[in-house]
């Protein structure tokens, strides 16, 4: 049983393999970008379209607490502006 579950574990580890050519700099920019592209999923692409304002979530120079969670709510974010500046 435990030789099934260690084989299960390991094979799911390498099911997905990143390929990290697209930080070749001598590769053309199309093509680093069409690596990386291929191996995002949807929700990833989508999350890169969003930009949080943090603005909101700063009070004397301190986080709200939970601000994290309310802000991306498990969606992740392409940009963030920050509310130092």
């Amino acid at each position: 049983m435990t030789s099934v579950l260690l084989l299960a574990f390991i094979s799911g580890a390498f099911s997905q393999i990143i390929d990290y050519s697209y930080r070749d700099a001598t590769l053309p920019v199309h093509q680093r970008v069409d690596i990386l592209l291929s191996q995002m999923s949807m929700e990833e692409k989508v999350g890169q379209l969003r930009q949080c304002n943090l603005s909101s979530e700063v009070v004397n120079g301190e986080f709200k607490p939970g601000a994290f969670e309310r802000i991306f709510d498990n969606r992740g974010a392409g940009t963030l502006e920050s509310p130092f500046f």
